[in-house]
């Protein structure tokens, strides 16, 4: 169940953010999108296309971080990191000196084995 509504709410997100993403770029700016499509969003909106696109942004930029609370909120509850989900990886103490790091270098043999021949 927890795993459907992160991945709603992940989807919710995504959406939000193309929202927002679409809405600033047919705001009215000097060039770009809302320029180009400046005659049709005022026809669509009216003599108050900025207040409503204003507030359009301010309330998609609120809920998407009303949801991404939500989200954080939903993933501490139910952690689920991916590195808890794999498999330990043993635990090797570094070298903490230059003898011991001689130690792990290849022998000469297996030095030889692996040089290309001429």
């Amino acid at each position: 169940m927890v795993n459907f509504f992160s991945g709603f709410l992940t989807f919710i997100l995504v959406g939000l953010s193309l929202f927002i993403i679409f809405i600033i770029l047919i705001q009215r700016t000097s060039g770009g999108l809302g320029s180009s499509m400046n005659s049709s969003v005022n026809s669509a909106f009216g003599g108050q296309t900025n207040t409503v696109l204003t507030r359009t942004t301010i309330y998609g930029v609120v809920s998407f971080f009303v949801f991404a609370f939500m989200l954080y909120i939903l993933m501490l509850r139910n952690p689920q990191v991916p590195s808890q989900q794999l498999p330990s990886m043993v635990d090797v103490p570094a070298p903490t000196s230059l003898t011991e790091l001689s130690d792990l270098s290849p022998s000469s043999e297996a030095a030889e084995a692996l040089a290309p021949t001429a």
